[in-house]
């Protein structure tokens, strides 16, 4: 068989080898954290929303993928509640279906709410989740404090903090936060680890 006639016919049977890949685009989504009463002292609690991005290159199509998320801190009215949050959205991605091999790539974004009070452990309401009825919990002691701060900024998933200013000034209250926390500790080793951890978080906000 002729070099040409060989090859147009492995080009005929390619897509049957290789898979093909389905785009889709434009699948609308909506996410949305209720109102929430504080049930605390006034000016005791930072809430912020949390912007949150989520991309999946795995080749499984149940591992989430890692998460990007920008923080911005909200304004509590008169009432001492958190205004509801809405965030419509776009999930976009592509699909490729082969013989031996499915693979899914996508995009998506959601929304949440981070409930900030020092001495608490953190509270989080999630997309469509219930959010009128906060039950505090006190975090006694200072690893308790931190591990709160911890959850609020999870350093390997935030934004730069150049791509939002509101999102720097969370980065930055984070920061002095956890300094705050160094003046308490006991231990040298404490206070090396919560300075390193506010030192970890200005560099994210200076990028």
């Amino acid at each position: 068989m002729p070099n040409k006639l060989i090859a147009f016919v492995g080009l005929l049977y390619l897509p049957f080898l290789s898979g093909c890949v389905c785009p889709y685009c434009a699948i609308p989504k909506l996410d949305y954290t209720p109102s929430v009463k504080l049930e605390s002292e006034p000016d005791e609690v930072h809430a912020f929303r949390v912007d949150i991005s989520r991309s999946n290159g795995s080749m499984s199509v149940f591992r989430e993928g890692a998460a990007s998320e920008s923080l911005e801190e909200l304004r509590v009215n008169d009432a001492n509640e958190v205004p509801a949050q809405i965030k419509p959205s776009v999930r976009y991605g592509l699909v490729v279906i082969g013989i031996a091999l499915n693979y899914l790539s996508y995009t998506t974004h959601s929304v949440a709410l981070r409930l900030y009070r020092p001495g608490y452990e953190l509270v989080e309401v999630r997309s469509w989740e219930r959010g009128d009825q906060i039950e505090w919990r006190a975090a006694p002691g200072l690893r308790a404090q931190e591990i709160a701060l911890d959850s609020l900024f999870p350093i390997g998933s935030l934004e730069r903090g150049s791509e939002s200013r509101a999102h720097r000034k969370a980065l930055i209250f984070g920061a002095c936060e956890y300094e705050r926390l160094a003046t308490n500790a006991d231990s040298k080793a404490d206070q090396t680890r919560l300075i390193g951890e506010a030192n970890e978080l200005r560099e994210v906000a200076d990028r």
